[in-house]
């Protein structure tokens, strides 16, 4: 858990990890690992929810799962079923986005999150 004062800087920090943003000053270091280069490659490693996360309203949540897995380059679609399944979501069917709870959103936004097999999550409560 990360707490601070509002202003201190969590979300910043949180999108400079991931590669949301870029830092203007100190250093970043990763699995042991730091430079520009190396950075963007460990990032892969990192699933992550901050504010909320970007879902497509009109699609059903497999659907949502399977564009972020294509975007990511991720082989298999195996691993949506297991997300699915994992933030309990898998038998959601049909349902769109937008007809969600706020609960089965948050599920949803978890799932994303995890999608392939991620070692290191950032989640912003």
């Amino acid at each position: 858990m990360y707490l601070g004062r509002n202003g201190a800087g969590k979300t910043t920090l949180m999108r400079i990890l991931t590669g949301r943003i870029k830092q203007t000053s100190g250093e970043i270091e990763l699995f042991g690992r730091k430079g520009k280069k190396e950075l963007a490659v460990y990032r892969r490693r990192i699933g992550a929810i901050i504010e909320a996360p970007a879902v497509y309203p009109g699609m059903t949540a497999r659907d949502n799962l399977e564009v972020l897995r294509l975007q990511c380059g991720i082989q298999g679609s195996d691993c949506i079923s297991d997300v699915c399944k994992t933030v309990g979501l898998e038998d959601v069917g049909t349902k769109k986005v937008k007809d969600f709870s706020l609960g089965m959103k948050q599920r949803l936004g978890i799932a994303m999150a995890l999608l392939g097999n991620k070692e290191f999550l950032v989640i912003q409560k």
